[in-house]
């Protein structure tokens, strides 16, 4: 196997990545090892995995319960949106106060699924990371 020539500054005789990339290659092992200098061992790589997988599990029932949220605030959107238009749609639109609940019904609708929107996006993340910052100030 050829190796390319390490990388020599003067400064730092470190080899260049590519080096290091052929290396872990050439003896079967993590890249890491040969940056730390030292072999690790198999319970090493059983602690990391457990921690992995905890912190994967724990980022999934974060992401459980936002989306548990947001699909309640469409829910409810939605149910909105259904005594709007049955109200609307029907001789109940006559009614003074039952033709404001429908409006305010309509209004509630719009505003939850515009909200599920943004929350659904790029910027419900945006938004979930200010509202972290803003709570750890506190």
């Amino acid at each position: 196997m050829f190796l390319p020539e390490p990388f020599h500054d003067g400064k730092n005789n470190m080899p260049d990545v590519d080096i290091l990339i052929g290396l872990a290659d050439f003896y079967e092992v993590d890249i890491r090892e040969l940056i730390d200098g030292e072999r690790k061992n198999g319970n090493m790589d059983k602690e990391t995995k457990e921690t992995v997988l905890k912190a994967a599990e724990y980022m999934n029932m974060g992401t459980e319960q936002y989306t548990k949220r947001v699909h309640l605030l469409l829910l409810t959107g939605a149910i909105f949106w259904f005594v709007a238009s049955l109200i609307s749609h029907t001789e109940l639109n006559n009614n003074a106060v039952l033709n404001a609940v429908s409006n305010f019904a309509e209004g509630a609708a719009i505003g939850m699924i515009l909200c599920g929107i943004v929350f659904t996006s790029r910027y419900g993340q945006r938004i979930r990371a200010f509202k972290q910052r803003l709570l750890k100030r506190q």
